[in-house]
């Protein structure tokens, strides 16, 4: 990748892109996406308004997931409140996954922690989140997005 970006997940807007699938590979995390907005204030974005980047990733390295699961709700009116929530693995519930929400979390020692929710398409749409703990995480994209493409 060309460009690569390290613990900048607070200049990076994750709201309302895909997870297109997800690795785990030697105690890192892939998440692989269609795109990702990159914010002005990040260092490598070249312009005055949010970027779009081509295909990136985000790679969580020495990660932990706290929680990750989905809810069913299909009795309920309230997901939060009174729907069952199933525990899931991580690379099963973001995989194919529509992300929403996606906000870190205080850091606690050398960890960050980062929420995710958003709609599992996998298992029906259902309302799935996560949250994981990690050391370092990388944001790795090749190319801004270009209207000639």
């Amino acid at each position: 990748m060309i460009y690569i970006s390290e613990n900048c997940i607070e200049n990076l807007n994750l709201e309302g892109v895909y997870i297109q699938n997800v690795n785990v590979i030697n105690n890192q995390l892939h998440l692989n996406f269609e795109y990702i907005e990159v914010m002005p204030e990040h260092s490598l974005n070249p312009s005055n308004d949010i970027l779009s980047t081509n295909e990136a990733k985000l790679i969580f390295h020495d990660f932990e997931v706290q929680e990750c699961g989905f809810y069913d709700s299909s009795t309920f009116s309230k997901i939060l409140e009174d729907g069952i929530f199933n525990p899931l693995k991580v690379y099963k519930l973001l995989n194919n996954f529509s992300l929403i929400s996606s906000y870190s979390r205080e850091k606690t020692n050398k960890y960050f922690n980062h929420y995710i929710a958003g709609f599992a398409n996998d298992f029906e749409e259902k309302w799935g989140t996560c949250t994981i703990r990690y050391i370092r995480m990388e944001a790795c994209w090749n190319s801004f997005y270009s209207r000639e493409q």
